[in-house]
């Protein structure tokens, strides 16, 4: 008789709290593999129009007008990360 009350009894709250962690975790990792599934599909057709040469084959800049201004943000990026560093910057 003691099997069918341990069975009958309802979940202890921090029991029921676990589980809706784990539920909202998983809807989470849900929602996420979705997005990814999406941005993979828009990735895989880039890749898919640059091998076809449906593209130019240039390199495609997103918020760079000229290659002067491409080349300032680089430099800016290096001596960013070897101030991080500790390292000098060489002007170029």
């Amino acid at each position: 008789m003691a099997k069918n009350q341990t069975q009958s009894q309802a979940a202890s709250p921090a029991d029921v709290k676990a589980f809706a962690d784990l539920r909202d975790r998983v809807k989470q990792a849900v929602r996420e593999i979705e997005r990814l599934r999406k941005e993979n599909a828009v990735l895989a057709a880039r890749v898919k129009e640059l091998e076809t040469g449906g593209s130019d084959g240039g390199f495609f800049l997103a918020d760079v007008e000229t290659p002067e201004e491409l080349k300032a943000r680089i430099q800016g990026f290096i001596a960013t990360i070897n101030d991080l560093i500790g390292e000098t910057v060489d002007a170029a």
